[in-house]
């Protein structure tokens, strides 16, 4: 049981660190609109420009699964905070079906 914990531990420590997409893992034809990547992309914009406020803008957008990566980085089996840990621990089984689905749609995953 122990031994199961510890790599459940390390497996829900990772953390999905960066999304970023190259042209290394182009394909030759570009992907028809059902094969790509589609979802809500978020930033921060200052609005008026020179306020000092800003506020969240949501884009629909699409990315070719070919020239998309995502990076997983790995924490250790411990954190120094348990309440760390334990969002780790719920948050990976989510991780994984995402990283899992990526993956079938063409996505290196580092």
């Amino acid at each position: 049981m122990e031994e199961i914990m510890m790599r459940r531990s390390s497996v829900f420590s990772v953390i999905l660190l960066a999304v970023m997409f190259t042209g290394l893992w182009a394909a030759a034809a570009e992907p028809e609109p059902a094969d790509m990547l589609t979802f809500n992309a978020r930033s921060r914009v200052e609005s008026p420009a020179g306020s000092g406020k800003y506020e969240a803008v949501i884009k629909r957008v699409q990315w070719d699964p070919k020239k998309t990566a995502i990076v997983v980085i790995d924490m250790g089996k411990k954190h120094w905070c348990r309440g760390a840990e334990r969002r780790a621990a719920e948050m990976a089984p989510q991780m994984n079906e995402f990283i899992k689905a990526a993956r079938r749609k063409g996505v290196m995953i580092v």
